[in-house]
């Protein structure tokens, strides 16, 4: 699987958001149930990854998966450029292929607080 470098479209920190994924070679869907997709985000690509600013792990069926954004995953970061990579690991993690690179920009919201009056 050849390895894509994406700048993903700004966001607004604090606010859901759903990324599909679809995994394919030459063009054709490839079945990796029971991989994992590791999505990663830093503030700098060469920080540790003790240092994350972002993880999520995501069990891929069949050929696709979904990475979700929840409000508490970005609510509490900076408002800066950050980069990425999504990285698709065997279920014994024997094999590991970083299928997507790129930069995230997090904006800021106006709205922090979302209580709903009654």
């Amino acid at each position: 699987m050849a390895m894509t470098e994406v700048n993903l479209e700004p966001h607004i920190r604090g606010n859901n958001i759903s990324f599909p994924i679809e995994l394919r070679k030459n063009d054709l869907p490839v079945d990796y149930t029971g991989w994992t997709l590791i999505f990663s985000m830093k503030y700098h690509p060469l920080q540790s990854d003790e240092e994350v600013a972002l993880r999520k792990e995501i069990t891929v069926t069949g050929s696709a998966a979904t990475l979700e954004i929840v409000p508490e995953d970005t609510r509490n970061l900076a408002t800066q450029t950050f980069y990425y990579d999504l990285q698709l690991v065997s279920p014994d993690a024997e094999e590991v292929q970083t299928v997507m690179t790129g930069r995230w920009q997090l904006l800021v919201s106006v709205t922090h607080n979302v209580e709903l009056s009654s």
